[in-house]
């Protein structure tokens, strides 16, 4: 799949936990408006479609600005792998990736709920300082 046709099958959306629905119906799993993804074991969304995985992050990156930048990488700017937000979210090299884990600390590498995701989970907004 080329990532200029993720539009087709997914829509941003703030109230999903992954950030992303379905746009159409694929299968019994990925029904249209169906929270699109799984969370993994180290926190991330990812998302299989057409059989192939992909991380949710970059889905949501690719959708929010409209282009794919296969030299960089997608960055959670807060640390936490579940949280898609578009605003959470930047293009960046290995190297911005590194000096932004030495700023907030190893991300989350077992599914324990952080701050962000307990107030998702509560349908109550996440105010960061």
């Amino acid at each position: 799949m080329h990532f200029q046709i993720f539009n087709e099958f997914f829509y941003l959306d703030e109230t999903s936990p992954s950030y992303l629905r379905w746009k159409v119906h694929l299968n019994n799993r990925a029904k249209k408006d169906s929270v699109a993804g799984c969370l993994s074991r180290h926190g991330y969304w990812r998302v299989t479609c057409k059989g192939k995985y992909y991380p949710g992050h970059l889905i949501v990156m690719v959708l929010s600005c409209g282009e794919y930048r296969p030299n960089l990488t997608v960055d959670h700017i807060n640390n936490c792998p579940s949280d898609n937000r578009p605003k959470n979210l930047r293009w960046a090299t290995r190297s911005d990736q590194n000096k932004n884990r030495r700023r907030f600390g190893s991300k989350t590498m077992d599914n324990t709920l952080n701050d962000f995701e307990k107030a998702k989970a509560s349908g109550l907004k996440f105010n960061q300082q």
